[in-house]
């Protein structure tokens, strides 16, 4: 039952936007029914505040609305989203009456039952905020990072994505032992000592987040740490009238710097853009796209990348790109599918490969900066605010 009866009003998009935000955070299988309730409350400012649990991740959403006192209700979160979106009028009423909640707007009236909200575990306190960062950058930043996390759920640690705060950059970072990503960006910390703060975090809860539909580019995003009782345990990170509250992975990632090559025996630099689509076409005869090989034979001018996958019984595909070579000719083989996670997430004109070996792993960074310059070992690698590391599946012979 509700604590007491009340009413608000409020246009019905944003309901709909705000139910459904929610809703698609709480469980699909929930552990208990009442995790699969949206708790709906109303304070006396007219704030409205939409959230939900499970028990690890908090989820909540925050609008004004019409309301005539405070008040909390707690109904099923999925069924609520449905009803909110199919909703005929710009605004809808809901009325919380004793074991009841009646949804209305326009002609269309809905009455759904209430779930037990004392019973509903608390939401998680928000931590204090450290910092801020910028809405595109940082969700850019996720998704370029996110497509090393493993979903193996039996190696935790692999399943996060590292973030390592300092005063004026964010580190991200995630590996499935195949692939490392690594990006970073400025932000704005707040106060922050010497070290660097490091949390492990959800890589599919920040995945999730990165997909929060803001007004604007530039819509900050907030991060907040408990920092006061030693190491974290909990992340707030909040944009607009979208939070959530995430329990840290009690784990630790390896220390990704010593997988960075800091120099090269080769590199290669191909056109971004023909390179994707030219791995998408070879790879379709690859048995089950597991392998796909790359040949980068190195002649001046003329160097050319050969892509081939196949052989004779399920069919064999080949083809050719002009590329700029430095060192000496080298071939490699990739799960395509890694490749093409990891070359999708540069925006550049051209793609650069940093070679450490034959069957040693690969650096694809952006190759649209200054030419790698030789070194008595080989080549620089230079600096980049976002590399993605792949091993080679081992080429024979």
């Amino acid at each position: 039952m509700s604590d007491e009866d009340f009413t608000f009003e409020v246009p019905r998009d944003l309901f709909a936007d705000s139910v459904s935000w929610v809703t698609r955070r709480l469980p699909a299988r929930p552990a208990m029914p009442l995790l699969a309730g949206l708790l709906l409350s109303a304070d006396e400012t007219g704030e409205l505040s939409l959230g939900g649990t499970d028990y690890d991740l908090t989820a909540q959403a925050h609008l004004s609305a019409q309301v005539s006192g405070p008040g909390r209700v707690l109904v099923s979160g999925r069924l609520l989203a449905d009803i909110a979106k199919a909703l005929p009028s710009p605004s809808v009423k809901i009325v919380a009456e004793g074991s009841k909640v009646h949804v209305r707007s326009g002609s269309a009236k809905f009455t759904l039952p209430t779930m037990p909200v004392d019973e509903f575990p608390s939401l998680a306190e928000h931590p204090a905020p450290i910092g801020v960062a910028a809405a595109k950058e940082l969700f850019a930043a996720i998704s370029q990072v996110g497509v090393a996390a493993s979903r193996d759920d039996t190696l935790p640690a692999l399943t996060g994505l590292r973030l390592v705060f300092t005063g004026q950059e964010l580190e991200l970072a995630a590996t499935d032992r195949f692939r490392l990503s690594v990006r970073k960006l400025a932000w704005e910390g707040k106060d922050f000592a010497d070290e660097p703060v490091t949390a492990l975090v959800p890589a599919a809860v920040l995945s999730e987040f990165a997909r929060t539909p803001l007004p604007s580019d530039d819509t900050p995003v907030e991060f907040a740490l408990d920092l006061g009782s030693g190491s974290p345990s909990l992340l707030g990170v909040q944009a607009g009238p979208f939070r959530i509250t995430t329990r840290l992975l009690d784990a630790q990632l390896p220390d990704v710097s010593q997988l960075i090559p800091k120099r090269y025996t080769a590199v290669a630099r191909v056109d971004l853009a023909p390179l994707v689509e030219a791995v998408r076409r070879v790879s379709l005869v690859s048995a089950r796209r597991s392998q796909i090989r790359l040949d980068f034979e190195s002649s001046g001018e003329d160097s050319v990348l050969r892509l081939s996958a196949g052989g004779e019984e399920a069919g064999f595909a080949e083809e050719e790109l002009p590329v700029r070579h430095w060192g000496e000719s080298i071939s490699v083989v990739f799960n395509p599918g890694y490749l093409l996670d990891g070359l999708s997430t540069f925006r550049a004109e051209q793609a650069q490969f940093g070679f450490t070996g034959q069957n040693r792993a690969v650096a694809l960074v952006s190759g649209d900066g200054a030419e790698p310059e030789a070194i008595a070992e080989g080549y620089t690698a230079g600096s980049s605010d976002q590399v993605y590391v792949l091993m080679p599946v081992r080429l024979q012979g």
